[in-house]
């Protein structure tokens, strides 16, 4: 069919542009406040979760995290990060969003039609390094199934098990409900995307989610309606609603005609802005925010909305 010959030549024209790339799509370093394309951080937030009570529900936080967090191959179409895990973690990243594939029973990290160059098994090694040297803090985990299974004889609930189990086991939550702060602190805590039809972990869609990610083109008009998304999201949940759910909104966004990064750079700015104008509102919930290529100081905005003048919210 026509239609499936033009899909075929635009995959094949995507694969090109990545292949053809080098292997970092995005071409300088930029360091400005809200976006970073630097392999390094001049954050040192290795423990704030530490300084939060147990007795601070994970759902009244407010948590830095990234999209497609170990994407960083593939050309501008695929990479949405330059800042390598352990380098995300120091800067106080604790949301992690970790596409796999299924294939011959291995876990291949993958963004698309794009191999990461890294598997599950390496991006867990990373993080119980980290909760072992910070054993107050916790990662939150999506596992998403990035394609369809090719070459398995086993469920990708027992491909993840087994690679899970390759690792001390008081690094994981083990539950389909969420934990207290408390009961999280030096765990890993998965959110299951995958053999949706069985949990053994905490399931992605529990969660409220924001994620128009389509944005057709880098259009004032485009931009805009992906931030009005955004910030509905922020403000609702901020002034307080009766839903206990964790809520996450992506500020991420690509398309055929809008790159990640130039997205990001755009949607970033509006997010530092937003958090300037909120800056009197100590202490209030935004919930977790996953982002492409965040600079420090946007992180530190999302980090100190946990206190106030340095010290713990009330409960």
């Amino acid at each position: 069919m026509p239609w499936i010959m033009a899909v075929k030549y635009i995959l094949t024209f995507i694969w090109l542009v990545g292949f053809f790339s080098k292997a970092n799509g995005v071409s300088a370093a930029i360091q400005i406040k809200y976006y970073s394309t630097a392999s390094t951080t001049s954050l040192d937030n290795h423990n704030w979760i530490s300084r939060i009570p147990n007795s601070r529900a994970i759902s009244d936080m407010s948590i830095p995290g990234t999209h497609n967090t170990v994407s960083f191959f593939g050309g501008p179409y695929a990479q949405c990060q330059t800042l390598p895990l352990l380098e995300q973690y120091k800067a106080g990243i604790r949301f992690v969003d970790i596409r796999c594939r299924h294939i011959a029973n291995e876990l291949p990290i993958y963004h698309g039609i794009m191999y990461q160059n890294i598997d599950l098994y390496g991006v867990i090694n990373d993080t119980v390094q980290f909760l072992n040297q910070n054993p107050e803090e916790l990662i939150l985990m999506r596992i998403r199934e990035e394609s369809a299974p090719r070459d398995s004889t086993q469920s990708m609930t027992t491909s993840i098990r087994n690679c899970i189990n390759s690792y001390p086991q008081h690094r994981f939550w083990h539950s389909v409900t969420w934990p207290t702060l408390g009961q999280a602190r030096g765990k890993i805590i998965i959110l299951q995307q995958f053999d949706t039809h069985h949990y053994i972990w905490v399931p992605y869609r529990s969660m409220n989610i924001e994620d128009h990610w389509n944005v057709r083109a880098l259009s004032r008009r485009h931009l805009l309606a992906k931030w009005r998304h955004v910030k509905t999201h922020l403000k609702r949940i901020s002034g307080g609603t009766d839903d206990n759910r964790v809520h996450l909104a992506y500020t991420s966004g690509s398309s055929f005609m809008a790159f990640p990064y130039a997205v990001a750079m755009r949607q970033n700015r509006n997010l530092w802005k937003f958090f300037r104008q909120e800056e009197s509102r100590h202490c209030a919930r935004y919930g977790i925010i996953g982002m492409d290529f965040p600079g420090d100081v946007l992180i530190n905005q999302i980090i100190e909305k946990n206190f106030r003048n340095g010290r713990n919210c009330p409960v």
